[in-house]
């Protein structure tokens, strides 16, 4: 009788784990989304001035790098397991108690945020929106910081790992597809359902899907091996800044993701460049979901392009294409929208393929931390993650729409589209030129600029992966130091 190999045989996760694990990303991503992804166009509905979003967004910012660093740092130093006030809900694991401790307060502050009085005065419009803003950042870090170290502890497989990694992309993805399709097509002039309305059904749904999570799924390498550094003592701030300090790998694929993240001002404006150079908010909807699924289809094929040509080779290839596709965007012009379509289109599939390489390197990024420091300090890097990501969607926007204002943007006070639409709110040419601009070249320019940070990453795939295995301790840090290409 012919033996059956088992799948998957000798992976940590259960099938049913990572389902629920998957999920957990869904709604984690979907609920990371809301305020960012609405929150211009809200407040924009409110008649909030944009000059003073743009300011307050950067004093947030600042005070987020400080909130940023100080949990990941913390995320680092304690372990909630040796904390008795935490007993009856922490459960097992290294990150996963930081989830089942705190990540109620999440979608507490995206209700808050989405509950803003339309009848007060515009400054206490700014109050609230100052308030709420920093305490959804604040309860962001709390979620994204332990979810995205679990991808280091839930398997020591490192096949396994990069399957969370390629298939969580993957249906975050999708997921994200379907709900930006069905979320633009209920705030639109067809539907009109408010911003507020479809967001707090949104908030409610994601976490329904993100709560199970954190208690069904398990840690399993929790622990650094072949390092003589004990964990807790004597860790200080001084000596998380070094260990940052000393990741060089590392800052450079975060300076080469920051800078295209603090220039992609397109983030906030999409909406308005569909209603108002396209004649609808839905004008590029779906040529916005096609590019989503095209980036599914180029993040599929990130394994094979890693495994047969390494990760930086593809990852500077895809961002040079992207490069060129985002300057195309630009200068085939608004008017042209087969070609401003076509290049969309492009630039989303290599865009995809672009941020899973970077995924794969940020891990072997850490697992160089590890190895060099002999200390497990995912949670600083995670941390910074988490901020890094925060200005993808917040403060590029917020200066998309303050350079909007430069441009003579009329204001605007509306319940949606369909209320815009009644309203007849025309822009002049210089504002929709201005649209335009922040719409495609500032991202370009971002994109260049990133694609040259990133031709200096020297870390080699193999030397990352023997780090890796002496971390696991499957190999001896003598054996490892021997077999380096180079001293690190």
């Amino acid at each position: 009788m012919k033996t059956r190999v088992q799948k998957n045989a000798g992976w940590r996760t259960t099938k049913g784990q990572r389902t629920w694990y998957f999920m957990g990303r869904i709604g984690c991503y979907n609920l990371q989304a809301l305020v960012p992804g609405f929150m211009n166009l809200f407040l924009i509905f409110n008649g909030v001035d944009l000059a003073m979003v743009a300011a307050i967004t950067l004093i947030v910012r600042i005070i987020d790098v400080a909130d940023d660093v100080i949990f990941g740092y913390l995320v680092d130093k304690i372990d909630l397991r040796k904390i008795k006030f935490f007993d009856k809900i922490r459960g097992e694991g290294r990150y996963l108690p930081w989830m089942r401790c705190f990540m109620y307060l999440f979608p507490f502050a995206i209700l808050l945020f989405f509950l803003l009085p339309a009848g007060i005065s515009n400054g206490m419009k700014l109050v609230w929106f100052a308030v709420t803003y920093l305490l959804f950042d604040l309860t962001y870090t709390l979620v994204d910081v332990p979810i995205q170290s679990t991808l280091q502890t839930l398997s020591d497989v490192p096949e396994e790992r990069n399957h969370l990694v390629t298939v969580g992309f993957v249906v975050v993805t999708v997921a994200a597809i379907s709900t930006n399709l069905i979320q633009q097509v209920l705030i639109s002039e067809s539907v009109g359902l408010s911003v507020r309305t479809m967001a707090i059904g949104s908030m409610i749904i994601f976490s329904m899907m993100m709560l199970p999570m954190p208690f069904k799924m398990k840690e399993y390498n929790a622990e650094l091996h072949n390092s003589a550094v004990e964990q807790e003592k004597n860790y200080t701030i001084g000596e998380m800044f070094r260990v940052v300090r000393s990741n060089k790998p590392y800052l450079t694929m975060i300076v080469s993701q920051l800078i295209p993240a603090l220039l992609a001002t397109g983030t906030g404006v999409g909406l308005f460049v569909s209603y108002y150079l396209y004649g609808s908010s839905t004008a590029m909807l779906l040529p916005s979901t096609v590019g989503m699924v095209l980036a599914v289809i180029f993040q599929m094929a990130a394994p094979k392009l890693s495994k047969k040509f390494g990760n930086k080779k593809p990852l500077v290839a895809a961002c040079a294409v992207m490069t060129l596709f985002s300057f195309g965007i630009f200068f085939a012009g608004y008017q042209n929208f087969g070609m401003v379509v076509a290049f969309t289109l492009l630039n989303a599939g290599f865009a995809g393929l672009v941020t899973m390489l970077r995924s794969y390197i940020f891990m072997q990024a850490i697992d160089y931390a590890k190895y060099v420091n002999g200390r497990d300090t995912t949670g600083i890097f995670n941390a910074i993650n988490t901020f890094v990501g925060k200005i993808t969607n917040s403060v590029a926007s917020s200066l998309g729409l303050f350079l909007l204002s430069l441009f003579g943007w009329k204001s605007v006070t509306a319940e949606s589209f369909a209320d815009l639409a009644a309203q007849g709110i025309e822009q002049s040419a210089e504002a929709l030129n201005g649209l335009w601009t922040i719409n495609a070249l500032i991202p370009a320019i971002g994109a260049l600029l990133g694609l040259i940070v990133i031709c200096t990453y020297k870390l080699t795939d193999e030397d990352a992966r023997l780090m890796g295995l002496c971390n696991l301790g499957q190999i001896t840090r003598e054996e490892c130091e021997a077999r380096l290409s180079r001293k690190y």
